[in-house]
């Protein structure tokens, strides 16, 4: 039978999403259909470069501080257009003292953002500016390498009315059609996309099946056209089967595994104790066999963005570092392994997270002698629990929004910021972070940049344990889905083949 359809179809294993708007939305999922939904001043490309979007054309100041970006006449799906009006406002709005934008953090390189957030500012002072209609001047803090990546992240997209709680007016490339809480999402193009002669589908269907075995029956049984990372998880048991086929796809993206420690809190206000923890994880073990064909790692900033060379994973030299270290903890604390406390690891309550914490327990129980108890939640209220340091040590996955070292080094920079949730300070390091994001040089940046890695990795707040590997199943008709490095999807240039084009194809 001829296949024709023109939606492609999609299970979101996480359920409903709790919002699209941008500001709000942040995880892999609810950004990859935001990209589908709204468009920025840039877009990246298949290489992760950022392509011109709604801006047609930008100047830079030779101070490399004021960017004059001029737009293209463009519509919104309800056909107003499109206005420079329309960023400026969205941007305000996501910095005011009040609003609940979740990260308005990474508006910060614009000139005066954080103190308007801070109150100590109005919102008028900030450096974000609608020349007219279709120029928009904006002044930043210091030269910002990443700056025109960020502009291609949803939450730098315009919005038709920064105040409406959940938008319904979009400018990407896709528009809602249906949203059936907890049951079914149904986008369609939206013809009034600026781009829309690129867009070959007529929609997205969305459905919201929690359970990985049925969202992968339902990919076997031809309701889906692809299952897996990052819209849900493929069962582990099956990795291999599908592997095995050829069938299995494999994408890596700068995400990593974290293991962060509550440094405000015995034990891990040790560094000794983060050591000990760290260097007893055997990461090249878990990666392979535990997780199927993960890449071991130990900095908190991913393998694509790290400046530093070492990556120290001989678990022979770690497992002696380990015991080490957890002999100076103990002297620290005047216990012995028989009097030390059972330790609590913390996790969400996901098949994978939940196979990851056994493993961990069981490399800490066998390499220092120790017990440990393992706790898991629901994910929202594990996250709470971060970001309330009400836990030990916990693990999490950490995904960047831009391409740029500097994403992961600042979520370490102040212990009162609610994204740092170990809680660790350092006044070198803070230093370090300023001169990076103060200097116009590339080489001064790099050599900062390098060395409050070093410090991250010595002092040891959070150690990763693997950079993530996407795995996916995706039907043969299915082509132009891209991931970015990032590790949201882009849909703009999906297509479907007939099942005849498909057999062409295969031919040829």
């Amino acid at each position: 039978m001829k296949l024709n359809r023109k939606y492609l179809r999609l299970n979101l294993q996480e359920g409903d999403p709790a919002t699209l708007h941008p500001h709000r939305g942040l995880s892999l999922q609810c950004v990859s259909l935001e990209k589908a939904l709204y468009e920025g001043l840039t877009r990246l490309n298949h290489e992760g470069i950022p392509d011109l979007a709604l801006a047609k054309a930008y100047e830079v100041s030779p101070c490399k501080t004021i960017y004059t970006f001029y737009l293209r006449e463009s519509k919104w799906s309800n056909g107003a257009n499109v206005t420079a009006h329309h960023f400026e406002a969205a941007w305000k709005e996501a910095l005011k003292p009040d609003a609940d934008c979740l990260r308005s953090e990474f508006f910060y390189p614009i000139k005066h953002a954080q103190k308007a957030k801070e109150g100590k500012l109005s919102l008028d002072a900030v450096g974000v500016t609608a020349a007219d209609d279709y120029t928009l001047v904006v002044v930043l803090e210091n030269p910002t390498p990443y700056f025109l990546e960020l502009t291609s992240a949803p939450l730098y997209s315009p919005l038709y009315d920064a105040t409406v709680v959940e938008p319904t007016v979009f400018n990407g490339p896709f528009q809602i059609k249906i949203w059936e809480r907890e049951n079914h999402l149904c986008l369609t193009k939206n013809p009034y996309y600026w781009d829309s002669q690129s867009v070959l589908i007529e929609g997205i269907d969305v459905a919201m099946v929690k359970d990985p075995e049925t969202a992968l029956a339902m990919y076997e049984q031809d309701a889906i056209d692809c299952v897996g990372d990052p819209f849900g998880t493929l069962p582990f048991d099956v990795l291999p089967h599908y592997a095995a086929l050829g069938s299995l796809k494999k994408h890596q993206v700068s995400r990593v595994y974290w293991l962060v420690f509550n440094t405000e809190e015995f034990p891990f206000n040790s560094v000794n104790m983060r050591k000990a923890i760290s260097y007893a994880i055997d990461r090249t073990s878990l990666s392979e066999h535990v997780l199927f064909d993960q890449t071991p790692h130990m900095s908190p900033v991913p393998v694509s963005f790290s400046r530093l060379n070492e990556n120290r994973i001989d678990h022979q030299l770690n497992h002696r570092l380990a015991n080490a270290h957890f002999e100076m903890a103990l002297e620290e604390f005047g216990l012995t392994r028989e009097t030390f406390p059972c330790l609590i690891l913390s996790s969400p309550n996901t098949p994978g997270d939940r196979k990851i914490s056994a493993t961990l327990q069981r490399f800490l129980e066998k390499t220092l002698e120790i017990k440990v108890k393992l706790r898991g939640g629901e994910l929202k209220s594990y996250l709470t629990d971060l970001y309330q340091h009400n836990f030990e040590f916990g693990g999490s996955l950490k995904s960047a929004l831009y391409g740029d070292p500097l994403y992961f080094l600042l979520f370490f920079r102040q212990k009162n910021e609610r994204i740092n949730w170990s809680a660790w300070e350092d006044k070198r390091y803070q230093e370090l972070l300023e001169l990076a994001q103060s200097t116009a040089e590339q080489d001064e940046r790099e050599v900062y940049l390098i060395e409050a890695e070093k410090i991250l990795v010595d002092q040891m707040p959070a150690t990763s344990l693997y950079v993530q590997n996407y795995f996916y199943l995706e039907h043969e008709r299915v082509k132009g889905i891209y991931f970015t490095h990032l590790g949201y999807v882009d849909f703009k240039h999906v297509s479907l083949l007939t099942s005849a084009e498909t057999t062409e194809q295969f031919l040829q």
